[in-house]
């Protein structure tokens, strides 16, 4: 075959119209060219730089017009970076509670060309770290996307790598990201590096910090979610995280400590509110702080945070934190609280915690479940909560009088109660 002028000209077009919309492309701040979720591997950018030299060796048979035509459209084809220049370009990962920002294309649409979605990182995975979660809401097509810390400088320090999920029966809320300088340490063969982290504002870590000793991980059997200590070895959590404990021994988590604890009061299973009081040693857990219960009511639209353990290391009880999400009241009655809160399987029984003027953390509600169709699909950014004021004084007359009668209150026996938390419509009798 011969080629004309016309021929390679045409060719190369297409090569590089196929590079310039091949896949999802992502900006890395000016210092990485281009990303590509689905896109070009590196041994396509090979075959084409072959075909750039070869067609440099054929140069002497094209016309020297053909041939300025062609470097001109290969020179907008960008050589990637070495990926030791990434490393070093590369920060640390961010400590639980950065802000972050995450630059993609959703769906793979141009319409969507580098959305910018804001959140904070929730939980750190690995001591490297090898898994960053956080509650930044993306999308489809969002994977492989740059991952920067919010603020100013906007420093890369992440990748997605999964922006939904299905996991235990739920779909999972949390967008999953990979930090980039443990990824490319792997991929290069070198030791990882061990710089100081970033860490979150100081507000925020002391923030982080009451609710790590107020919040505790209660499992039960094959089951686990959360708990809130009230102090006197007492834990509220959810009737259903511990409806085994006939069958399996409590085991409470927190803070590198582990021991059991026995059921002092649960109500009835699928009754409003789902609330059970536990009892351990207090003797073994002087390090935890009380928490401290709101008496103001939620407000629709306040902001608030949800605490849980989504996952959880039974061997290394050392880094056992809870997952910290962030979100919105968006709704509120006098028997319910439903939040835009991240929330999964292992947060049942978790603390709804509101931030006051005066920075005092407040449990504003307990974590029950999120909303579930009747095809088991849960919604995560979609979950229901009791609120304190519907059973405080009783556990804290409880906890003084040491007389179990007075909690049965908190099985809510009103049929607009248990309609609401079947979530389903209440009809009068009248």
């Amino acid at each position: 075959m011969m080629w004309t002028s016309s021929t390679v000209v045409t060719k190369s077009e297409c090569l590089l119209e196929e590079y310039a919309t091949y896949g999802n492309a992502q900006c890395w701040n000016g210092a990485w060219t281009t990303s590509y979720t689905a896109g070009p591997s590196a041994t396509k950018m090979e075959t084409w730089r072959s075909r750039r030299d070869s067609a440099k060796l054929c140069s002497q048979f094209l016309s020297s017009s053909t041939w300025r035509v062609i470097t001109e459209l290969l020179s907008g084809l960008k050589t990637l970076r070495p990926l030791s220049e990434l490393l070093d370009m590369v920060k640390p990962p961010p400590e639980r509670g950065t802000s972050i920002q995450v630059h993609s294309t959703p769906f793979g649409c141009e319409a969507f060309l580098n959305a910018v979605t804001r959140g904070a990182v929730c939980g750190v995975v690995g001591k490297r770290p090898s898994l960053l979660l956080t509650d930044t809401a993306t999308a489809l097509g969002s994977e492989g996307a740059p991952v920067f810390t919010d603020g100013p400088n906007k420093e890369l320090v992440g990748t997605v790598v999964c922006s939904v999920s299905w996991w235990r029966g739920e779909w999972v809320g949390l967008t999953l990201a990979a930090p980039l300088r443990a990824v490319l340490a792997a991929k290069l063969r070198v030791p990882p590096l061990h710089p100081p982290r970033a860490p979150a504002s100081p507000l925020y870590s002391k923030i982080l910090q009451i609710v790590d000793r107020t919040t505790l991980l209660v499992r039960c059997g094959a089951a686990w979610g959360a708990g809130v200590w009230l102090g006197r070895g007492h834990v509220l959590t959810c009737a259903h995280v511990v409806s085994s404990h006939a069958s399996y021994k409590v085991s409470l988590y927190c803070q590198n400590k582990k021991e059991t604890a026995m059921v002092r009061y649960k109500t009835k299973d699928d009754k409003a509110y789902d609330l059970a009081l536990l009892y351990t040693n207090p003797d073994y857990w002087t390090h935890l702080t009380p928490a401290e219960f709101a008496e103001e009511p939620a407000e629709k639209g306040e902001s608030v945070l949800a605490a849980g353990y989504p996952y959880f290391n039974e061997n290394n009880l050392e880094d056992l934190k809870p997952t910290v999400t962030s979100g919105h009241v968006n709704n509120v009655s006098p028997s319910m609280i439903q939040t835009s809160c991240c929330v999964q399987s292992g947060f049942s029984g978790g603390p709804i915690f509101r931030i006051t003027k005066e920075l005092k953390v407040e449990v504003v509600a307990t974590i029950v479940s999120n909303a579930k169709a009747q095809t088991g699909a849960s919604f995560p950014y979609i979950n229901m909560a009791v609120p304190s004021r519907a059973f405080i004084r009783s556990v804290q007359h409880f906890l003084t009088e040491r007389d179990e009668s007075v909690l049965s209150p908190i099985e809510n026996n009103k049929e607009i109660v248990q309609s609401q938390w079947r979530l389903l419509p209440y009809r009068s009798k009248i």
